[in-house]
């Protein structure tokens, strides 16, 4: 059991650890990228740039990180990493065992580029079928568009124009619902290509014309133009209409463009200037252009020239070997163009999806039995185990039913002892509370009634004064007997004494009247407090050197003032108010 709990647990955490993501400053600058990739290529590639690979964590992210890397190097024409088809392979791994289509047909399409970027065409029309195949079920118009014209490139370059036809028109049918209409443009110039390349050649002018006004209208479209004219200066010259390709090629020239005139430029410049018999600067071209080959199609189109010049020379024995140089020229480049099949990549393809469909089938059905064998076992495992842990908890159940029944019988005679002394306390106890309720009563009126009376002394000498008032001698002595007794109570500590006083044995009542009526002033809480503490309105009137009317007319308005503001404790205001 030990063993198996430590096999378990080995077992998750290797799932944990292979699982794991990368941190989310990698996951931000991956979801920044994939937001600009298709629209900022270099802003998408500086995001990708920050991240160190070591930091890309798990298969899914490290899939995702080089899908976008691929994707921007596509975008910038940048083919200069060496590693690039087996890093973008990475992807293509991950995505063929997930349920994300749109991904992997991302991942072939660019990894069908790169390869056809490497001459390995036969590879590249592999992954190209395939991304196009699930392009058309899941993917935009524009990756539709863009996945049509991949294959469309891969049978160009192997001269297979007539299977290119098809999928250039597929290509600018997607552009179109994309509403590219620049790459729409572009795709009908590969058209135009193709057309020339199955003897369509009059269709192929008139198109590639259509286009090249087309970018002139408006807002002049230089890259547009320059691929229409070199598409059409050739045909042109090939088909000996001299002039209109050395308009078209002048006009190619007075682009200013910032790459220069390419090899196969100058040599056909070269035929141009040799049938117009101008020798001396078709012989300057051709010096140009060889110095400039960078292929075997440059050397043909090159020896090609050489030969029409030769033949306008009429120089036989310079024609004869520049004649053999082109044929070996133009040996080299179709053994290397034909020496990949496209059309047998097709046929291969379809016939792997089929082999691999089968194999699916035969995998999922020998999956499917290990499956339910296993359910079945784990199940029979579970049943028996349940099964025996029944057993012995229905023998542990029969043991502590007995126990049960035993203590409950204890527990409900203990109860009903319970019962009978609760019934009892708790009869005490309410007698006990009530005693208790009307012991403070009476202490809560006893101690107010004494505080009350502890100003007697100055009640009684405020209303010998107000009584005496014939007798002036008598009078004085009355009022200079209140004044020793009042600086004793006017000074600031004896008023805060005298408020908790009030406080103290009349439940707070000052501190509820300042929170409930704020807004009175502080004269008004004087008289207010004297009041509470249990001085006579005589007494309050010495107090305070007010006249007696004065003082009944102002406690009238307060009380008034207190009822309009409506405070919870109105009542108990008001009755010691009064």
């Amino acid at each position: 059991m030990k063993c198996f709990k430590a096999i378990f647990f080995c077992v998750i955490a290797l799932m944990a650890i292979a699982c794991r993501r990368s941190d989310s400053g990698v996951l931000e600058r991956l979801d920044r990228a994939e937001a600009l990739v298709m629209t900022d290529a270099d802003s998408a590639m500086t995001s990708l740039l920050e991240i160190e690979p070591k930091r890309v964590r798990g298969r899914e992210d490290r899939a995702r990180y080089q899908l976008l890397m691929a994707m921007a190097r596509y975008r910038l024409n940048d083919y200069s990493c060496p590693a690039a088809d087996s890093l973008i392979t990475i992807a293509v791994d991950y995505y063929t065992d997930r349920p994300d289509p749109v991904s992997l047909m991302k991942a072939l399409f660019l990894r069908a580029d790169l390869r056809y970027r490497n001459i390995e065409y036969t590879e590249a029309m592999d992954d190209a079928l395939h991304a196009t195949e699930i392009a058309e079920k899941v993917a935009d118009y524009d990756w539709k568009a863009r996945s049509a014209e991949q294959i469309a490139d891969l049978f160009a370059v192997t001269q297979n124009f007539s299977e290119a036809l098809p999928y250039i028109e597929k290509a600018i049918g997607y552009y179109r619902a994309a509403g590219k209409e620049r790459n729409v443009r572009f795709a009908l110039c590969d058209k135009a290509v193709a057309l020339e390349r199955i003897n369509h050649t009059d269709e192929s002018i008139a198109l590639l014309d259509s286009l090249i006004l087309l970018s002139q209208s408006n807002e002049i479209d230089t890259i547009l133009m320059a691929d229409c004219l070199r598409v059409q200066y050739p045909i042109l010259i090939d088909n000996k209409r001299w002039e209109e390709g050395k308009d078209r090629l002048i006009m190619l020239q007075r682009l200013n463009l910032s790459d220069e005139f390419l090899s196969a430029e100058y040599s056909y410049l070269a035929r141009v200037y040799a049938k117009d018999g101008k020798i001396s600067e078709a012989k300057e071209c051709l010096q140009t252009a060889k110095n400039m080959i960078l292929s075997d199609y440059d050397k043909h189109i090159y020896f090609n020239a050489l030969v029409e010049l030769y033949k306008f020379m009429d120089d036989s024995e310079s024609l004869i070997q520049a004649t053999k140089d082109n044929q070996k020229a133009l040996y080299h480049s179709l053994r290397e163009i034909l020496k990949q099949s496209t059309l047998a990549a097709n046929g291969r393809y379809y016939q792997d999806k089929v082999n691999l469909k089968i194999s699916e089938q035969r995998r999922m059905k020998r999956l499917t039995v290990a499956i339910v064998f296993f359910l079945l076992l784990t199940i029979f495992i579970i049943v028996y185990f349940f099964h025996q842990r029944i057993l012995i908890k229905n023998l542990e159940i029969e043991t502590k039913i007995a126990e049960t029944i035993s203590l409950s019988k204890r527990l409900a005679q203990a109860n009903r002892s319970l019962s009978d002394v609760t019934e009892n306390l708790s009869s005490q106890l309410e007698q006990t509370r009530q005693s208790l309720t009307d012991v403070t009563d009476s202490l809560s009126s006893e101690i107010e009634s004494l505080f009350r009376e502890q100003w007697n002394l100055l009640n009684q000498i405020a209303y010998q004064y107000f009584e005496s008032s014939s007798d002036s001698l008598k009078k004085n002595l009355v009022l200079d007997e209140f004044k020793k007794q009042l600086r004793k109570l006017q000074s600031k500590n004896n008023m805060l004494a005298i408020e908790e006083m009030v406080n103290k044995y009349m439940s707070g009542i000052m501190t509820l009247l300042k929170q409930e009526c704020p807004d009175l002033k502080d004269e008004d809480y004087k008289l207010i407090l004297l009041n509470f503490a249990g001085f006579e309105p005589r007494t309050m009137c010495l107090f305070l050197d007010i006249k007696l009317k004065t003082f009944y007319t102002k406690r009238q308005r307060l009380i008034q003032k207190i009822s309009e503001r409506n405070p919870t404790h109105l009542e108990l205001f008001r009755s010691k108010l009064m």
